[in-house]
């Protein structure tokens, strides 16, 4: 039995249709609901299903697009399973918006219990990002995330930097100090360069992933043991794209680990989102190797779901 992590924040039948679709009879499932929404409309629709369950109220974060939030909600959700779930089955971490492109017996077949990969991404970080000139930002800067702002992301560049003394840091500094208070950007230490002291090689790529029960232990145990891991990066812009993808290369033998089974089609360089796929991506969905299971993002009642069921 493969033990999905869902982290969803609109859509509720479209959530249904993906535990429909992976079947509760066969899987077990474990979602998260983003805290600015009503959890209610959620679980009305599966509250008499077998193997399906809920981050509790007081787990459940109030997620920001970039921000250390969907970490922490992955996390939590995460814990969930590791309690509840199968012990010998992959835990996989998917969206609301996400889709099986392959049928259920192939996913089970690939996601075997005698099967010990990591399906996850990870690059070099620094040298991924550096392609679209984002790891400056992403990695050296400080981010602020604050609710309810057209301009949700604050970045500022410590004082070592190139970038400290321009016309944009200072404008960031002031914006930060009206929003938190000066006494934010005290505490932001911008008299230091902002280094990842871990010792773990940061990696990146796709959020989403597939993990051995076991592994998505070792992973939570680690956070859990270095609280400091986590609070560096508290000002890493998008840090769900690389927290779980440099823990497990940090952990895992390197031929254990392969990249993500989650097909995702980006747009321009400068769109930071996905592209929402519909069928005149069908053929392409269809022709993809075995090496992806699942795609997004998709709309509700896309008829490219139903081709995709057939």
């Amino acid at each position: 039995m493969i033990n999905y992590i869902i982290l969803a924040h609109k859509n509720p039948h479209q959530l249904k249709r993906l535990i429909d679709r992976l079947d509760p009879a066969i899987s077990a499932f474990f979602i998260h609901i983003d805290k600015h929404v009503d959890i209610g409309q959620f679980q009305a629709l599966v509250e008499h299903y077998p193997n399906v369950k809920f981050v509790h109220d007081r787990h459940r974060e109030e997620c920001i697009w970039g921000d250390i939030s969907l970490v922490k909600a992955t996390i939590n959700a995460s814990k969930l399973a590791l309690k509840y779930g199968n012990k010998s089955g992959y835990c996989v971490l998917l969206s609301g918006q996400d889709y099986p492109i392959k049928s259920n017996s192939y996913i089970n077949k690939v996601l075997s219990s005698d099967n010990e990969k990591c399906y996850i991404d990870t690059l070099d970080a620094f040298e991924y990002w550096d392609n679209y000139g984002e790891a400056d930002k992403r990695f050296r800067a400080y981010n602020l995330h604050p609710q309810g702002y057209k301009k949700p992301l604050i970045s500022i560049y410590p004082f070592a930097h190139k970038k400290a003394y321009s016309y944009r840091n200072i404008k960031a500094i002031y914006r930060t100090a009206k929003i938190y208070g000066w006494s934010k950007i005290g505490s932001l230490n911008l008299r230091h360069k902002r280094e990842d002291l871990s010792g773990i090689d940061v990696k990146g790529g796709s959020q989403w992933w597939a993990l051995p029960f076991s592994i998505l232990d070792e992973v939570i145990s680690f956070i859990e043991a270095n609280s400091e891991y986590i609070q560096h990066h508290e000002n890493t812009h998008v840090p769900d794209e690389v927290i779980f993808n440099s823990v497990v290369f940090h952990l895992v033998e390197k031929r254990r680990i392969y990249e993500s089974l989650t097909f995702v089609k980006w747009g321009k360089d400068s769109d930071p989102h996905p592209l929402v796929l519909d069928s005149s991506n069908l053929n392409e969905l269809e022709s993809l190797s075995s090496g992806k299971l699942f795609a997004r993002k998709f709309e509700p009642n896309s008829s490219v779901l139903d081709a995709l069921d057939v």
